[in-house]
This record gives structure tokens, sequence and C-alpha cells, in this order.
């Protein structure tokens, strides 16, 4: 089995190949900037590269929340635009996710079968105030991977989104929102929901999942 890690931040990368490694698994550290289109697209390439043009899992986890503003204010707390933050917030989410999604379907394609795994939002589907970049680009994910799905399903590729709500994650302020993080939905959770995706029949696909956490995360 090989596997292409992809993200920011190449320690975080060597640590998890590491752990890659001791179950067998061969991992290709790979540096990707998710907000810059060049940069998908070099990976891409490389990709490509690796394993010969032929991929039979991708699995899109990158995301931002932007900053939690009001969207009748014009600056951020930094002094940022409002509207440029918005932007910024749909091209990693959203723009390039739907690039390199792009780009790995012919790759997938000539596997004659695959997954498309996307790790989306419960702001998918639910709208909350000070967070219009965030539902935005949310709810288009669904829209494109609705869309793709009748594109590919015949080749036997699956598209399913994964809608956690709030995942315990570096990315989630559980202090500021005041959560409990042992109750909030843990990335385990989410990893079991990835492996019940690709072990489902070649004929079934599950292509919306919601998690939500069993007991309210909110401190009393």
């Amino acid at each position: 089995c090989n596997v292409a890690l992809l993200a920011r931040s190449r320690d975080a990368l060597e640590n998890l190949a590491s752990e890659c490694t001791k179950l067998g698994v061969k991992a290709h550290v790979i540096i990707c900037d998710m907000s810059s289109k060049q940069s998908v697209d070099d990976v891409c390439k490389q990709i490509g590269q690796l394993f010969q043009n032929k991929l039979h899992i991708l699995i899109n986890n990158a995301g931002i929340l932007g900053e939690h503003i009001s969207s009748i204010e014009e600056k951020t707390s930094s002094g940022k635009d409002v509207v440029d933050m918005w932007e910024e917030v749909m091209n990693v989410n959203l723009v390039n996710l739907m690039r390199i999604t792009g780009r790995c379907l012919p790759m997938m394609k000539e596997c004659k079968h695959g997954a498309i795994i996307t790790i989306s939002s419960l702001a998918a589907v639910m709208t909350s105030a000070k967070n219009a970049q965030y539902n935005a680009s949310k709810w288009g994910v669904n829209g494109f991977l609705g869309a793709i799905y009748e594109d590919v399903r015949e080749y036997g590729i699956k598209v399913c989104s994964i809608m956690p709500g709030f995942v315990n994650t570096p990315m989630l302020d559980t202090d500021a929102m005041k959560l409990n993080a042992d109750k909030c939905i843990q990335s385990e959770d989410i990893a079991e929901g990835v492996l019940y995706i690709i072990r489902t029949p070649y004929n079934v696909c599950p292509t919306e999942i919601k998690y939500r956490p069993q007991y309210t995360p909110y401190l009393q």
C-alpha cells in the first residue's frame, strides 16, 4: 500500500509517515499549500509520477475557518478586508479542493474503481451567524461533490462527504467556544467513517455521512 501525505508542515507529515511505516505502508511526504493553485498543480504532477498516473483513493481534509465576524463588518480584527478574508477561505475550502479533485480524477478513472472522500462539515447543511465564508465554502463543497458523483459513478468511483460537527482538532478553539474537548468528536471517529466508506461493497456508495457529538459538548 502506497500513500501520499499532503500538508503545509513537514514535521507533522514526517511523524505521520513514521506511523505509516510501522504499519507496513509506504508513505510519501509532499508539502502542499492549498491556498496556491500552483502548489496544487505541482503536487498533482508529483502524485502522478509516484503512482504511475493511477490513484485509487483521494481524501480531501484541508480547510480553514477564517475569522468569526459579522458579514456587515468591513475589517477583521487584524485589519484585513472582510471580503478578502472570505476569498481566502473559499480558495482553500472550495476552489482548490475542486482543483486537486479535478487533477486527480483522470488518474482515478484509469483504475476503474476508487473513492473521493471529503471531510466537510455540518456547516454544509446549516448556517450560523458570523460564519458566512465557512458556510458558503462548505455548501459549495456539497454541491460540487453531488455533481461529480453523477459524472463518475459509472467508472466505479465513490464520492462521499463526511459532515461532522465539533471535532477536537487544533482548528477548534474549545476554550473560546466553551466546549468540552472530550465530548467533541475525535479525529479517530472520522477515520472510522473513512474506513467504512472504503470497505463498502463496490455497488454501494454512502454519499453523505453526518457526525454529531452524542452528548452536548458545551460546558455547563
